[in-house]
């Protein structure tokens, strides 16, 4: 009689846990869910995790080596998990009005990540855009901060305003696919005749 021998799965195929990857020590990481540079300025490693609930704040870091060997950064980078709603990265940044998204951006403007900066206005334009079809004088002054940071002097003149109107009136039935500072970047461009 023939036996069958079935090979058990490796654990290393089994990413059910929290544990993403280890951050180095002395390092600066990007943590491949929350877009966020994590700096490790400790002699030991950290583990980057999955968004984890702890004392009512979300958290993607702890203080210790991973205890698996799964290293996950890559996959977690190329491919977020779906799970994660907009509105769960506006709780992890406590944004939840236009004004705590205007404080954000204007303390983090100079030396934030603008992908982590972008990523939070789409997020929080999804979540709103009823409100932005009547009020979006808050998304105009944000937009301000980031062209009086990263623009030349000729495009301070572009009208944000006529520019606010009408991309939330073009994207307001798109409920996933849109990034609305890379359709600025090309509206000043078009504009300038660089396009």
């Amino acid at each position: 009689m023939n036996k069958r021998i079935i090979k058990k799965e490796s654990s290393i195929n089994n990413f059910t846990g929290n544990e993403i990857a280890n951050a180095p020590a002395n390092s600066v990481l990007l943590h491949p869910l929350t877009s966020t540079m994590i700096r490790n300025d400790s002699m030991n490693p950290i583990c980057l995790t999955k968004f984890n609930l702890k004392n009512n704040k979300l958290k993607i870091t702890n203080k210790y080596k991973c205890e698996t060997n799964n290293n996950m950064y890559k996959q977690y980078l190329y491919i977020p998990p779906i799970s994660i709603q907009s509105k769960d990265i506006l709780n992890m940044y406590d944004i939840d009005t236009i004004d705590s998204l205007r404080i954000y951006v204007k303390e983090n403007i100079e030396n934030g990540n603008m992908i982590t900066i972008k990523r939070i206005i789409n997020c929080w334009i999804k979540n709103n855009i009823e409100i932005l079809k009547n009020y979006n004088d808050g998304l105009e002054k944000i937009l301000s901060y980031i062209i009086n940071r990263y623009s030349k002097d000729e495009n301070k003149n572009i009208n944000i305003k006529n520019f606010v109107d009408y991309w939330i009136d073009k994207n307001s039935n798109i409920s996933f696919n849109f990034d609305i500072i890379e359709d600025f970047s090309n509206y000043i461009k078009q504009k300038l005749g660089m396009k």
